[in-house]
């Protein structure tokens, strides 16, 4: 007897709602003030020893961590030939970049632990009201700036406004995906805003390659449309997969909602 499996696809499970998270960045300097590259950062929860996320230093020396539940943390930072420090007390807030000041290993034994008290420097980036500035950073692609915003709605987004897509934006969004400033890796959304309710997308997503549609990237394109006074806090999303609604609600929890379609069908013999 041959068993048949049927397969069935979705394009969107809907409606999905998703919690605006927080970010933690900072520099890692020696003694002299030069940077660091390599650094282990670990993102841990108050008086805890389990890491929930990590990040490496850049070659400048630089690291950011996305994604982060509003809650007290401490953070440890650790290098070969470098004692260890632990900065404690860090608090995120909802769409707030917490930037800590620069943090300045010692040299000595990894046994060794320095322990400071946060003090860093807290941007909202919630209010549309902000400049653009507050969210918008760039990078080096083959020798080119590239500006985009960085969001995220549960994983990370990293958005470039163009006026269309009459560029080569697979080959742009292959080289960000991996770009050093993402060691996790980032889904790279390029977004077209045609009016203050109404975004286009084409997605490149982390691992995957082109993709027609996603929710989180939808969400993500969306939000720094919103962020950046571009766009409404309700706007209609549209990618060659089909559309969806994104609304900001009070609260910063963003709400996604569209229909359920089936994309294909078929038998696979057991």
């Amino acid at each position: 007897m041959r068993l048949l499996w049927s397969i069935v696809a979705f394009s969107l499970v809907s409606p999905v709602a998703a919690q605006v998270t927080g970010r933690l960045t900072g520099t890692v300097v020696d003694a002299s003030g030069a940077a660091i590259p390599g650094v282990d950062v670990k993102l841990l929860l108050a008086g805890q020893s389990r890491p929930i996320l990590t990040a490496v230093t850049t070659s400048d020396g630089i690291f950011s961590i996305t994604g982060i539940r509003p809650e007290v943390y401490d953070v440890t930072v650790e290098s070969t030939g470098f004692r260890k420090q632990t900065v404690r007390s860090i608090k995120i807030d909802p769409a707030t970049e917490a930037a800590l000041p620069a943090i300045r290993l010692e040299v000595g034994a990894v046994t060794e632990t320095v322990e400071v008290t946060a003090s860093g420097q807290r941007v909202q980036t919630a209010n549309a009201e902000i400049s653009t500035t507050v969210t918008n950073e760039q990078l080096s692609v083959n020798g080119e700036q590239v500006t985009f915003a960085g969001v995220n709605v549960g994983n990370p987004v990293a958005c470039v406004f163009v006026d269309d897509f009459d560029f080569d934006w697979r080959s742009l969004g292959k080289r960000m995906e991996t770009h050093e400033m993402f060691p996790d890796r980032a889904n790279i959304v390029f977004v077209r805003v045609d009016d203050r309710k109404t975004v286009t997308l084409r997605i490149w997503e982390r691992g995957v390659g082109e993709t027609t549609a996603s929710g989180s990237c939808s969400c993500g394109g969306a939000l720094a449309s919103m962020i950046n006074d571009k766009a409404d806090h309700e706007v209609r999303v549209i990618t060659e997969g089909g559309e969806v609604k994104v609304k900001w609600n009070e609260g910063n929890e963003v709400v996604i909602t569209g229909t359920a379609e089936l994309v294909y069908s078929g038998q696979w013999p057991l």
